[in-house]
């Protein structure tokens, strides 16, 4: 493989990734080849010490996406991130994209949960106090018979609060999922390039 050749592949392998960058990589290996081909090395040499493209720019991408995903802590961030992760290899589709999406199902369960306590009790009192005060305080189709318009009502509203504080919590979770996410993707990427030298 001719640098050329190299320059163009690994180029188009990282079309993901910003042009300015993208730019300063591919400057990066442009240095590299012009340094190998002073000390007296063909382009061929020096292609086949760096290794394939498709590896070199799957580590690069995983690099840019896990420090993106760092400073943002965005969730559209940190799926670039984990995928990009993931792409290094089968090994990491099963250590990475495994037990983030199983960690992510739970979470996104408990967000629902907590969407639904809020909505139901929210949604319920404001129904309830309508429908009470149209049907001269009888009870909402019976399903509260005996009870107090007071005692259903701020049954209600606890439920509603619950939500909330379901949500906060799950907030706070959130964020820490992600945090706990990237510093794990760091770590994978280190390991992956460690065992590659």
């Amino acid at each position: 493989m001719t640098k050329s050749q190299f320059i163009n592949q690994l180029k188009r392998h990282l079309s993901s990734i910003p042009t300015k960058e993208k730019d300063e990589i591919l400057y990066d290996y442009e240095e590299h080849f012009s340094s190998g081909i002073a000390e007296g090395k063909s382009e061929e040499e020096i292609c086949s010490s760096l290794g394939t493209v498709r590896t070199i720019a799957a580590t690069i991408k995983a690099d840019y996406f896990i420090d993106n995903a760092e400073n943002s802590y965005k969730p559209k961030d940190i799926i670039s991130a984990v995928f990009a992760a993931a792409a290094l290899g089968f090994f990491n589709v099963v250590v990475v994209l495994g037990p983030f999406c199983s960690a992510a199902s739970v979470i996104f369960s408990a967000w629902v949960v907590s969407f639904a306590f809020f909505t139901a009790g929210f949604g319920g009192a404001v129904l309830y106090s309508f429908l009470s005060l149209f049907n001269n305080g009888i009870t909402w189709f019976g399903t509260f018979s005996g009870l107090s318009f007071t005692t259903v009502f701020f049954g209600l509203l606890s439920l509603g609060m619950t939500g909330i504080f379901l949500g906060l919590l799950c907030f706070y979770i959130t964020r820490l999922f992600f945090r706990l996410t990237v510093r794990y993707l760091k770590w994978n990427l280190n390991f992956i390039t460690l065992r590659r030298i």
